[in-house]
């Protein structure tokens, strides 16, 4: 399957978030929100023109620390987001992995991330 699905499930009846879908060639992402705000952390998209790449767009007015795990746990990828930019991780093998999202020590956002 060709697409890109981007469903965001609510963890806490405070949170406020839409479900998108888009499509784009051989991506798959699923994100889970885990929230304590009114507003998601992050938002994470592939690259179209780079396979295996993602682009992560902070919204939050603080920086941010998304970590990128396989599914064994170990740390596959990192990147720092300063306040309201954004960062990318390149070269993601094919695969099923798990992020979490940091900010000030606090994880404030968890997901699954699907590249085929």
């Amino acid at each position: 399957m060709n697409k890109l699905l981007l469903i965001t499930v609510l963890a806490c009846t405070l949170c406020s978030a839409t479900s998108n879908a888009h499509q784009l060639p051989g991506k798959s992402i699923t994100k889970v929100q885990v929230c304590k705000r009114n507003k998601i952390a992050v938002r994470v998209s592939p690259v179209a023109a780079q396979k295996g790449s993602i682009k992560i767009v902070s919204t939050c007015t603080h920086p941010l620390h998304f970590y990128v795990f396989d599914l064994e746990g170990t740390l596959v990828s990192q990147a720092k987001v300063a306040p309201r930019q954004r960062a990318f991780i390149r070269n993601l093998p094919a695969g099923e992995f798990a992020y979490d999202v940091f900010m000030n020590d606090e994880g404030v956002e968890q997901g699954k991330i699907s590249i085929r």
